[in-house]
């Protein structure tokens, strides 16, 4: 008896195992929802220490979920250019916000662009680019895709504010004005705006 019961709870392991791989993406995804229960739990009950620590986990991945989508606005391929796997960082220690990036190689040029959201830098960022004085200086004024920019020659960057919460940096410094401002119409930025 004891022989024929090993196979079936063997079985009944790996099914289980199988199960929870298969299921893990959609138990992360209530991971959210979770903690802020236990965050308005813990308020009603008082503890505030406990609901702040929930509250900040939740924030911490929603934060991550933003950030997933706006890697997904920096394609892969721009004409001609190849993108590594990309990184996200949160700015939590900087008030908030997150910054994705994707690495560009086309032959010997590299290129980077990295996207802010949602980080009280950016609206320092939107402070001075949107003053002509502090924009004259650090570059000529462009617009990309109806969105005003910033483009430095000597240093081969391009910096606009899309939505007063969102700051594109491209930087390629070996490349000509043309291939960055493709690089930046090629930007999902409605996949962008859409997230917030």
């Amino acid at each position: 008896m004891l022989r024929t019961m090993m196979p079936t709870r063997k079985y009944s392991l790996l099914v289980l195992a199988g199960a929870l791989i298969l299921t893990g993406p959609a138990l992360r995804a209530d991971d959210t929802e979770d903690y802020i229960k236990e965050g308005l739990k813990a308020y009603k009950d008082g503890n505030y220490t406990e609901a702040t620590k929930s509250l900040n986990y939740a924030l911490g991945l929603i934060n991550e979920k933003k950030a997933d989508f706006a890697l997904e606005a920096l394609p892969k391929t721009i004409a001609g250019w190849e993108g590594d796997k990309g990184e996200t960082q949160s700015l939590g220690a900087l008030g908030g916000g997150n910054v994705v990036s994707r690495n560009y190689r086309k032959e010997e040029k590299r290129a980077q662009i990295s996207i802010s959201m949602d980080s009280p830098l950016v609206q320092q960022m939107m402070g001075l680019l949107t003053n002509p004085i502090f924009a004259g200086q650090a570059g000529r004024p462009r617009k990309v895709n109806g969105h005003d920019a910033i483009y430095n020659k000597e240093n081969g960057e391009l910096t606009m504010v899309v939505d007063n919460r969102i700051l594109i940096k491209i930087e390629a410094s070996d490349s000509s004005e043309e291939e960055i401002l493709s690089l930046a119409k090629a930007i999902n930025l409605d996949a962008l705006r859409g997230k917030k």
